[in-house]
């Protein structure tokens, strides 16, 4: 139904409220009544002309990047609008999924283009696997998740082929002079060796499927570049971690007061129970058992749930803590124990003993 004009501040209203804004919320709402004004009160008319019309008229008061920035704030907005049922459909949507691409900043570039058509189907990505190697890359995907590895880099694989698409000729080459050349883009050591090994792994899926190929070699002075330059880990002690955990209790939190609990307890699981980043920010309410004493992790590189039993004990002592029983459990609900000299305790023991003292 038509969006009136009385009804405008009502709707950005609940469209800040919704989008939980509070620094921003007095720009955001002055940018949406500038598109309502350029609009008008029906925004069911909403195509892709008046959508450029209005992307140059922006044009003509800011620079190109500020225009980006309120078409990806509008866009939220339309998509509000649509969840609300209160227009039929977002423009910017539909183009992003016409044209296969997923960012908004080059649809509105491409349509402040002179040739608009043009710049838009430019923005279409190759044909999946569309390479004379893409077939063979594919299927050594689906065989190693059918092994039960998540394969979750599938993004290189998909990087190659655009470039074996991109290049002419390059069904008449060799693999390795192939590969070689791809590794030539990239500046990075690591990356370099990074293609070589993509190569390789694409050399066995063709020796696999009955056409010998040979792996490619990776240069020795290559190999010690990256080795030298790699990142060595720093291992805390535990006078440090102590340090950084009363940092995180004293961290100022005047707005958000739950701050340094949350800081306090992220420090202490990704220490006393070796947690990534990700595992830790993962983490429900239903992961943690109390009662059990037990921290479920979710979506593991290689397992789909692993869980560590941990024994509460006094911060002084946590660390030299060992052997507690980790359980890991596979996609097909088989469960092994073992030990392991992972230091653990759980965390909420920890936050209730320093609440104690």
């Amino acid at each position: 139904m038509p969006a009136r004009a009385d009804k405008i501040d009502d709707l950005l209203d609940r469209f800040v409220k919704d989008q939980h804004v509070r620094t921003k919320a007095s720009s955001y709402r002055c940018a949406l009544r500038r598109f309502h004004k350029a609009l008008g009160e029906d925004l069911n008319g909403l195509n892709q002309t008046v959508l450029r019309k209005w992307l140059r008229t922006q044009l003509r008061d800011v620079p190109i990047h500020w225009v980006v920035h309120r078409a990806q704030l509008v866009t939220r907005y339309l998509d509000w609008l649509v969840e609300e049922k209160i227009i039929p459909v977002n423009p910017f949507a539909e183009l992003r999924q016409k044209y296969e691409c997923g960012s908004t900043a080059g649809i509105v570039r491409a349509l402040l283009s002179a040739n608009p058509a043009k710049a838009l189907e430019a923005l279409r990505p190759p044909p999946r696997y569309g390479s004379h190697l893409g077939p063979v890359m594919h299927d050594h995907i689906l065989r190693m998740r059918s092994l039960g590895f998540r394969y979750g880099h599938e993004s290189e694989f998909l990087r190659f082929d655009r470039f074996l698409q991109a290049r002419k000729g390059a069904a008449g080459e060799t693999l390795s002079k192939l590969i070689r050349e791809y590794a030539t883009i990239v500046p990075a050591p690591a990356l370099k060796l990074r293609r070589l090994h993509l190569g390789n792994i694409v050399a066995r899926a063709l020796t696999r499927n009955g056409v010998p190929t040979s792996s490619v070699m990776p240069d020795r002075l290559l190999i010690r570049d990256v080795a030298r330059k790699r990142c060595r880990p720093f291992i805390y002690r535990h006078e440090q971690i102590e340090l950084l955990l009363k940092m995180a209790q004293n961290y100022p939190g005047r707005r958000q007061p739950l701050r340094p609990a949350t800081l306090f307890t992220m420090l202490v699981v990704a220490y006393c129970a070796g947690l990534r980043l990700a595992e830790i920010v993962g983490l429900e309410l239903r992961d943690v058992d109390l009662e059990e004493g037990t921290i479920e992790v979710r979506d593991t590189s290689f397992l789909n749930r692993a869980g560590c039993r941990f024994r509460p004990a006094p911060w002084p002592h946590c660390g030299i803590i060992s052997s507690p029983v980790v359980r890991w459990e596979h996609r097909r609900n088989h469960r092994h124990r073992f030990s392991s000299t992972k230091k653990a305790v759980i965390a909420m023991s920890l936050l209730a003993l320093y609440s104690e003292t």
